[in-house]
């Protein structure tokens, strides 16, 4: 085979000058003719042709929809999407890999500064809290703060909704395991690709902000700057019955952070008490419960004036009896949170097993949890068991089998559904997802104490084998039959 220099791949008759004429199919017959030169000139050098680049028909699959997907981006903001550009440079190149990671940044980008519009100071109340709060100030900061912390921060914000952070977390993963962010040999197709730039145009790029006047982060912002009056504050207490029960969550977090802040001022403090009266109210038993750990949380952390005022707001809507009974529920709520952290970012094959060693020592030989928490820890077990989707983390998975086996059959029950909540659902769009939720559930089966979760048990493992079989299980027959039994025996 002859040789081939650099002038002979960069053909000048095959650059593609970008145009509002140029469409995709024309770009599509460009790739065709470069691809030919470019394996040669590889093959020339000795170097691997094979399983370097995608297919030259995967990258017409993107490039053809790209047009369709792009059009939903905020056309006066296309102008400094520099990731995108490099996005189509990727795709053409057939650097999938490559692409998921400059698609990814742009994700980041957006949703940074969709945090700085907000309101900074909210953001960093409700997701850093604690000793490390003083170190996040300005927009700068948020490089300090991970991918996965920006995204469910987002969602607490209610910037992105769940089902988005749940998407978001997906690629996530596929980022961190399947781009050039890493070492990997993992396949990622034209159609995921697309669907992927799809999915953040449309849920983050394209995203309509929620209204100004039930928006959480203006709300808090206004409450820590003491400009509402009275009137407004009525306004606002009007409309709490309407917040959807997650929002009301995030507000009443939001609410507790400021106001055991030093620096908030004695008005804000007292609007802060206006609103929690009604606020309380509206939040269910878990909700209240949560806030308790949180109160204790301060105290564990060395906060002792942030603890003391935490318990004057609680003592306001007679709330004392929702503290956890012991410091355990809030050291478990802290390990969890560290797990949880570990299992979405990189590295977390490495990171998890000596959490996971230090959440079953705090769980104990019987497995009781406090009730404070007992949902927030069987929603990050089943997470963290079923892996990320990409590999698993082997010497965390016997200490999470372990806790599983625990499960008492109330908690049974609520893992055998958990593919109901999105990011549980997100996950068992993975063939390594589906494996493990079954191994779940052939685990809790002995567990189970109703005939009810038996039969579905068995008929999810004899019908369900790969992700496409899940897609119409959480509507099914037999899906809805065993809620409405658990419900009645109130079991769930």
């Amino acid at each position: 085979m002859s040789k081939h220099n650099t002038d002979e791949i960069i053909d000048e008759s095959m650059v593609v000058v970008p145009s509002p004429l140029t469409s995709g199919k024309k770009l599509s017959r460009e790739i065709d003719t470069f691809w030919g030169k470019y394996t040669d000139f590889l093959a020339s050098h000795g170097l691997p042709t094979e399983s370097v680049v995608a297919d030259v028909d995967e990258r017409r699959t993107v490039i053809n929809n790209f047009a369709t997907v792009l059009k939903h981006y905020p056309e006066g903001q296309l102008s400094s999407a520099v990731y995108i550009s490099k996005f189509v440079g990727a795709v053409a190149a057939g650097l999938f890999d490559a692409a998921l990671n400059y698609m990814w940044d742009e994700t980041v980008r957006i949703l940074r500064r969709r945090v700085a519009e907000a309101g900074l100071d909210t953001f960093y109340d409700i997701c850093i809290g604690g000793k490390k709060r003083d170190e996040f100030k300005s927009e700068q900061d948020l490089n300090k703060i991970s991918d996965s912390q920006l995204v469910q921060g987002a969602q607490e914000l209610e910037l992105i909704s769940e089902v988005c952070a749940a998407q978001l977390t997906h690629i996530l993963y596929m980022r961190n395991y399947a781009s050039a962010a890493h070492p990997n040999q993992s396949e990622l197709n034209g159609l995921q690709l697309a669907h992927y730039l799809d999915t953040c145009i449309k849920e983050v790029a394209a995203l309509s902000p929620s209204d100004p006047a039930i928006s959480i982060p203006v709300l808090l912002k206004g409450i820590k700057s003491d400009k509402y009056n009275e009137s407004a504050l009525n306004l606002i207490i009007e409309k709490l019955p309407d917040m959807h029960r997650n929002k009301l969550i995030s507000l009443s977090n939001g609410l507790l952070q400021i106001y055991c802040r030093d620096e908030t001022a004695p008005g804000a403090r007292l609007n802060i008490r206006t609103l929690m009266t009604p606020l309380w109210k509206l939040l269910d038993d878990q909700s209240r419960k949560d806030l308790g750990v949180r109160c204790v949380k301060f105290s564990l952390d060395g906060e002792g004036d942030a603890h003391e005022k935490a318990l004057e707001l609680l003592d306001h809507v007679d709330g004392r009896s929702y503290l956890p009974d012991d410091v355990r529920a809030a050291e478990i709520r802290a390990v969890l949170d560290e797990l949880m952290e570990a299992h979405r970012s990189m590295g977390n094959f490495y990171s998890e097993p000596p959490l996971a060693r230090n959440l079953s020592s705090l769980v104990g030989k019987l497995g009781e949890i406090p009730s404070e928490i007992e949902a927030y820890y069987i929603n990050v077990l089943i997470n963290v068991y079923l892996t990320n989707g990409y590999g698993t983390a082997f010497n965390a998975e016997p200490v999470y089998r372990e806790l599983l086996a625990k499960f008492s059959p109330e908690q049974a029950n609520a893992a055998v559904i958990s593919f109901m909540r999105p990011d549980i659902d997100m996950k068992l769009h993975t063939q390594l997802c589906v494996d493990k939720y079954l191994a779940m559930l052939n685990l809790l089966r002995p567990i189970a104490a109703q005939s009810e979760l038996k039969t579905f048990i068995d008929h999810v493992l004899a019908t369900c084998k790969k992700p496409s079989d899940f897609k119409n299980l959480k509507n099914s027959q037999q899906t809805n039959a065993l809620i409405t039994a658990l419900r009645r025996l109130k079991k769930l």
